[in-house]
């Protein structure tokens, strides 16, 4: 499932615009793509971005780009990294419906957040482990979202989905048999590990104790970190086959903010037979752009790719 928390009650689902519109919350600014439909193709119309320095600024920032969209886009919202939590639990034995309304009382105790503060949703695990079906649930604060909510709710847009970047991260990457492990990261944030094959979100993990990995020139990441790096990335390689039974990965992507990536991904293709380089996006539209563009322009895109759109062009 690639919109998480797409079900909850607030969504404008069934409602269409004539602009789909793509919001991703950075570290330090709020980016949204607006893209029309033109000659059978979307195209980028144009791009809102607001900075902002320190946190009470977030929300402003969020405000004055909702503000500028068309009116009745249809509108993707991306959570920032550290709006979200996730956790992997065994399927309860229950119809959709409950399962999502029970998830704040089966997960309060794998989360920092209170039942009552807690909004969820969930998509089953591609890969079983032994006879026992999983589903990766992604949590959120009501008390965090909300706000946002309200200025959405208070604009001319209509919200149609709100994911995180993990699912996004699945249109990014080539689809191909093959599976293909991506390394993203944020300044100032832990890098995160994902295996995506053909659209699908196989594996993803948090790599604690690398936040520099992104700020330290190569020189100094060769010192010992590039190694720890390694290690790291051996260890669910080996999870990946050996526990989860599946065929060697592809690639090895790079999404790191680190001005040396290539030397990096030089230094690593000496260690890992697939092959190692920086992360690009397949999607056209990304071409040329910067991450937080990118993000942008896939979420926008996202509301295309369930179809919704087919009689609206």
């Amino acid at each position: 499932m690639k919109s998480l928390l797409a079900r909850i009650p607030w969504i404008n689902s069934k409602n269409r615009g004539s602009h789909l519109a793509g919001l991703y919350i950075a570290n330090d600014k709020v980016v949204a793509v607006i893209l029309h439909y033109v000659d059978n193709a979307w195209e980028i119309k144009e791009s809102v971005v607001e900075a902002f320095q320190h946190e009470s600024e977030k929300l402003p920032a969020f405000s004055s780009v909702v503000s500028k969209l068309p009116v009745e886009s249809m509108l993707c919202v991306l959570l920032p990294e550290n709006a979200y939590q996730w956790v992997q639990i065994e399927k309860p034995n229950l119809p959709e419906q409950d399962i999502i309304s029970s998830l704040p009382w089966t997960v309060k105790d794998m989360v920092s957040l209170e039942p009552s503060d807690i909004i969820a949703d969930y998509y089953d695990a591609s890969l079983k482990q032994g006879a026992l079906n999983k589903i990766n649930v992604v949590v959120t604060s009501r008390t965090l979202f909300q706000p946002l909510l309200n200025i959405i709710h208070d604009s001319n847009v209509l919200l149609d989905s709100v994911t995180t970047p993990e699912m996004i991260l699945c249109d990014m990457v080539i689809k191909d048999d093959g599976s293909h492990m991506l390394v993203s990261q944020q300044f100032g944030n832990e890098p995160s590990l994902h295996i995506i094959r053909n659209g699908e979100l196989l594996l993803s993990r948090k790599l604690r104790g690398l936040i520099a990995l992104a700020q330290q020139p190569l020189a100094q990441l060769k010192l010992g970190l590039l190694d720890v790096f390694g290690l790291e990335l051996q260890r669910s390689l080996d999870y990946f086959e050996s526990q989860l039974k599946q065929p060697p990965i592809k690639s090895l992507q790079l999404a790191i903010p680190n001005l040396e990536l290539h030397g990096m991904a030089q230094e690593l293709s000496q260690f890992f037979p697939a092959r190692v380089m920086p992360f690009e996006s397949s999607l056209t539209l990304c071409q040329q752009q910067s991450v937080e563009m990118q993000f942008a322009i896939a979420a926008a895109l996202s509301l295309d790719a369930r179809g919704e759109y087919e009689n609206a062009h």
